[in-house]
């Protein structure tokens, strides 16, 4: 290892950024949105009998409208990478920038309520 050993790691560091930064502009960064098929299999399990799920536009929350046999029932699922405090919340408003007014910054038992 050299004097320029310091130099590479920051460079690869941040040659590697730049790639990763390329990739989510142009495929975008993955939505970690549940499946129909599973949401479903929870409803039946939970006692409903689902007739139709549909996934509805929601862009912090996963929602579906739900249609059983006695009335319709709205789902929004909340994962355990929501409960990570407020680091997390912080991280997703810089990296993304497309949350919205208060959202990120309340829990999702609070987005619950």
């Amino acid at each position: 290892m050299g004097a320029q050993f310091p130099i590479d790691v920051v460079a690869g560091w941040g040659v590697g950024l730049v790639v990763a930064s390329v990739v989510h502009l142009i495929w975008r960064s993955p939505r970690r949105r549940p499946s129909v098929a599973f949401i479903e299999s929870v409803v039946e399990r939970v006692g409903l009998a689902p007739l139709a799920v549909v996934p509805l536009p929601d862009r912090y929350v996963p929602t579906y409208r739900i249609a059983t046999a006695t009335a319709p029932v709205m789902v929004r699922v909340f994962g355990h990478d929501e409960e990570l405090g407020w680091l997390y919340r912080l991280w997703r408003l810089v990296a993304f920038r497309e949350v919205g007014d208060q959202v990120p910054f309340r829990s999702a038992k609070e987005r619950a309520q």
